[in-house]
């Protein structure tokens, strides 16, 4: 174990001894960068950074479930994972796929994407939306919001 790993261990075991619910997290096995986790007389604040959104949930329906937690505040962000190089394809029967500014069918259509068109993830934002870059249906580069329904991995 080098020097950088016994002070990581130290700080863990010294936020666990203030906070608990730290401890119960770790345990509950959520993979969360630099996570911190804050108990003001039950209200929550779990700060870091993930790869894959779907985790926030979770978080929410675990620290809610523990019994000295009345309101949890998530503020764990979601990392920029276009560095990893991971290909997606646009897998809709006939269609173009709408590239919106947020994680809704209510929100603004930025763009389009042609089927079986190649895109580069960006961010896994939960597991109904992901947040994808290309080249959309005009030759132009687009990035947003796109249902995890009509793409497939490459």
């Amino acid at each position: 174990m080098g020097l950088f790993d016994a002070f990581k261990k130290k700080v863990e075991e010294k936020s666990e001894e203030i906070n608990p619910l730290y401890g119960a997290m770790q345990n509950a096995g959520f993979n969360i960068h630099n996570m911190q986790v804050q108990n003001n007389g039950g209200n929550v604040t779990v700060t870091g950074s993930v790869e894959d959104g779907a985790i926030l949930e979770k978080v929410n329906a675990f620290l809610s479930s523990q019994p000295s937690v009345s309101n949890v505040f998530n503020n764990i962000e979601v990392a920029d994972i276009s560095s990893q190089g991971i290909k997606c394809k646009v897998a809709t029967k006939s269609s173009n796929l709408n590239v919106r500014a947020g994680a809704s069918t209510e929100d603004e259509i930025v763009g389009k994407f042609a089927k079986d068109s190649e895109l580069l993830l960006v961010k896994r934002v939960n597991s109904s939306w992901n947040i994808v870059r290309g080249t959309g249906i005009d030759g132009n580069p687009v990035e947003g919001y796109c249902h995890t329904d009509y793409m497939e991995m490459v």
